[in-house]
């Protein structure tokens, strides 16, 4: 009979530490992953402020372009009313193709700067979005570190609940005998701690 309640504790005792081993072990790799959750979240958000800024860089190429095509337009446009003025017998120089020359090469300058701060400003847009993007990735990392730091002190706790939990069972089984009539060999003076059934590596 006393051997049943020695087998019986020494189950109890293993599957206590067993269990709290398994606990301890599940809070280290959630806490694991969320530190590779928060790393790639940061990667991904790099990698979206990266594209970012090479779109805005696309925008304020796209925009330089637009704009000396904008100029080389306004030059085709002085030159053809300087041929139409000339077909109709107008002299060029006088007040009336000055006024209509700068006229036409004003309106052209305001186009050409219109195209250069609509490049800006969509580059500007994709510049504060990869800042956002970056501020989000720093987040990420932050948020997975702190997670997984609670979870590393909740493995330390489940440690220290698990071997509490152990010794004080083995302290009842003790006291109960459980392991004071054991059968007689080898190991049968040997008493049983809670060290035997617990440990974390």
């Amino acid at each position: 009979m006393c051997e049943i309640a020695t087998i019986i504790a020494v189950t109890s005792l293993a599957a206590t530490a067993a269990s709290g081993y398994m606990a301890f072990q599940g809070q280290r790799d959630a806490s694991k992953a969320a530190e590779d959750q928060g790393r790639y979240q940061e990667a991904v958000a790099n990698n979206n402020a990266t594209l970012a800024e090479r779109m805005a860089v696309d925008a304020e190429d796209r925009g330089r372009n637009l704009e000396q095509e904008q100029r080389l337009r306004t030059r085709q446009l002085i030159g053809q009313e300087r041929v139409q003025f000339a077909k109709g017998g107008v002299r060029l120089g006088d007040s009336g193709t000055i006024n209509t020359e700068a006229d036409a090469a004003a309106f052209g300058e305001l186009d050409a700067l219109t195209l250069r701060s609509n490049a800006q400003r969509e580059a500007y847009g994709y510049r504060t979005q990869g800042m956002n993007f970056q501020s989000e990735g720093a987040l990420a990392r932050a948020s997975g570190d702190s997670r997984a730091s609670n979870l590393r002190t909740q493995s330390y706790g489940t440690a220290l609940s698990t071997a509490g939990s152990v010794g004080s069972r083995w302290y009842a089984f003790d006291k109960a005998g459980a392991f004071s009539s054991a059968s007689s060999g080898p190991s049968s003076n040997t008493k049983s701690t809670p060290n035997d059934y617990l440990n974390f590596g």
